[in-house]
């Protein structure tokens, strides 16, 4: 249902009713959300202004980042007259707002560095780590980590009172499966065989349920210069299985190598030593990540379509061959 937005709304995005009724489908126009009331404030700099705990900034300027309809949206703010401070500030639904404060108030003392945060009136407000993002240095050149320090961050998370079954994987797989079927007709068959194998794999050896990142991938970490790592967007924070957290992880490389062509190669030869070192912290054969894996890049093979990515079908199809493969243990 839509909601009344901020009296001062169409003053500052120039947009006099962000709701309307197109074919008979009610639309809404950024920065507004019925499911985050508190969007139109996050993306307003002189609400965030006002919120935030400095003595006064003469400025926010705003930058957003990323934004999922109804779940959340990412900004990065800069601090005008602090020397160029720069803040990040989340949006999240009500109930997920206040479960992930409650997790990252448990994961205070983390040998890790955390990208914790603070509430400033439905936004989380994290003030930026040191340190370089892992994909950055991947892409851009760079010492890399060794993997066994990456390999360290899977567990290192693990905090008391996090509860839960945590997401089952085949009814992702076959809810992805669906999806795919309906919107690439094409690629129905490899995506409801990968949503099979990983039916099949999720039968074997049950998988501890721990505290995970839920999200972990290499855009998540920083590489600060004495290389010690940092770990931000703790929202997805929970129970569930570390050797998913590894194979998303693995599954992200891949799919960054074929959006980067230049440096594929990089990215894959990175890859290909994570893998054993993942294995190895788990504890697990490579036949076990590679369900995973497979799943992972299945749920990846909808991002471009999710951000109608030019030319996404056929992008769509390629990732679910991919995933296929991945299925096979391809590596």
């Amino acid at each position: 249902d839509p909601v009344s937005p901020p009296p001062w709304f169409e003053d500052r995005f120039d947009v006099p009713e962000p709701v309307g009724d197109v074919g008979g489908v009610l639309v809404w126009a950024f920065p507004y959300d019925p499911g985050l009331p508190a969007l139109p404030e996050a993306a307003d700099g002189r609400s965030v202004r006002a919120r935030l705990p400095h003595a006064a900034p003469a400025a926010v300027a705003v930058q957003a980042l990323t934004y999922r309809p109804r779940r959340r949206a990412v900004f990065r703010y800069r601090i005008v007259g602090s020397a160029g401070e720069v803040l990040y500030g989340k949006v999240l639904r009500e109930r997920k707002l206040r479960r992930a404060l409650e997790v990252m108030r448990r994961l205070r003392g983390r040998r890790v560095r955390l990208g914790t945060a603070t509430e400033a009136e439905g936004l989380l407000l994290s003030p930026a780590l040191p340190g370089r993002s892992l994909r950055d240095v991947l892409v851009g050149g760079g010492s890399v980590p060794s993997p066994a320090r990456v390999a360290g961050l899977l567990g290192s998370l693990e905090a008391p009172g996090v509860e839960g079954a945590g997401p089952d994987p085949v009814a992702d797989a076959r809810a992805t499966a669906s999806l795919i079927a309906r919107i690439v007709p094409r690629a129905a068959d490899p995506a409801a065989r990968v949503a099979e194998r990983v039916e099949r794999g999720a039968a074997g050896t049950p998988s501890p349920v721990v505290t995970v990142h839920g999200d972990l991938y290499e855009h998540q970490v920083l590489v600060d210069e004495d290389f010690s790592l940092g770990l931000v967007d703790l929202d997805d924070v929970g129970p569930g299985d570390l050797a998913v957290d590894a194979a998303n992880f693995s599954a992200h490389l891949v799919a960054l190598a074929m959006a980067v062509p230049a440096a594929a190669r990089r990215l894959l030869a990175y890859r290909s030593i994570l893998l054993p070192a993942f294995a190895a912290r788990l504890s697990v054969e490579r036949r076990d990540l590679a369900w995973r894996e497979a799943l992972s890049m299945l749920k990846l093979s909808v991002g471009p379509f999710r951000v109608l990515q030019p030319g996404w079908p056929a992008e769509v199809q390629r990732r679910v061959e991919v995933a296929l493969r991945l299925s096979e243990g391809w590596s």
